[in-house]
This record gives structure tokens, sequence and C-alpha cells, in this order.
């Protein structure tokens, strides 16, 4: 769909929000973007995976922008910024880590933006980075543990007791 309310496959899918060109063909935001890109790709020599990534979460950032009235890159407020995150987050359901590399390239294309004084003030300065959680470690009980370096025995050959230093070794050092 094109219009306000998305297609219920343009929901199911987690990107992009936004046709692809969205950002490059605002005129508020056009220039800038357009500017940003080449720098990446010839300052900084990325590859063009890496730029198609950042065009993808330009064009995204633009069209959610864009939709909440936003049109001028000047314009953008950290509670604009603030407000798309929270909408990837708890609308488009994307994980922590497609969320960080979202808010990476929108920092720095902003960073870009005001190091080059097209901005008068950086809206993502203040932004973090969402939370990475890692699933809980698997730990042994301590009866686990006994059994495991108490396992080398003179029964398994000559290197029992080097074995089981290892072990030792591993439990002490928390490997």
């Amino acid at each position: 769909g094109g219009g306000a309310t998305p297609s219920s496959e343009a929901v199911d899918r987690p990107f992009p929000i936004a046709p692809k060109g969205t950002a490059i063909g605002s005129s508020g935001f056009g220039p800038a973007v357009r500017d940003f890109m080449a720098f990446l790709r010839v300052e900084r020599g990325l590859s063009s995976s890496t730029l198609s990534a950042y065009g993808r979460d330009l064009d995204d950032l633009v069209g959610d922008l864009r939709s909440r009235g936003v049109h001028d890159v000047s314009a953008v407020t950290p509670e604009h910024i603030v407000g798309h995150l929270a909408y990837l987050a708890e609308k488009r359901g994307l994980d922590p880590s497609s969320r960080a590399q979202h808010v990476a390239a929108v920092r720095t294309f902003f960073n870009y933006l005001h190091v080059m004084r097209r901005i008068a003030d950086n809206p993502t300065r203040f932004v973090d980075l969402p939370k990475h959680h890692l699933p809980a470690r698997r730990v042994l009980a301590p009866s686990q543990m006994r059994r495991l370096v108490e396992a080398p025995t003179p029964d398994h050959g000559e290197l029992w007791v080097r074995d089981r230093a290892i072990l030792e070794f591993m439990y002490a050092s928390g490997v």
C-alpha cells in the first residue's frame, strides 16, 4: 500500500519500512543524504552492501520522519529520533541488534551533518544504542563440576594426572 496505512505485507517484513530512494528523493533530506552517501563511498571506502544498508536505514528514517510531518533535515530533534526508535522497537518489533545497526547509521549520518555544519545541533548526541541482552550462560552445579574434575583416574591411562590438572586449571580460572 502507498497510503498512510501500510499493507499487511509491508508490516510483516522487518525491513524496509520506506521504499528505496525515499531519503535521496526527498527535497528536505535528499541533498544531505547524497553528500553523506558519497562521503561513505569515497572517503570511507565502504562496500556496496554496507552502503545499501546505510541507504535502507536512511530511507526508513526519512520515511518515518516525513509521516510525522518532519520534511527537512534541519528540523529533526532528539524527540523525533527517540520516537523513530520507539516505533522500530514497539511497532516494527525489530530486535536490539537490528535497532543498534540502525541507530549507528542514523548517528553517523547526523554526526556527518553536524561536522560539515549542515545542522546546528546533532539530534542523536544523547541517543543510546539498544542493549543486547545476552542469554544467561549455563553453568555446572558444584556436584557436576566435582564429577568432571575427578573424572580422569589412573584407569584412563598414563595422562590422567595431566587431564585432571587441565580440568582443575579450567575450573579455577573460570574457563
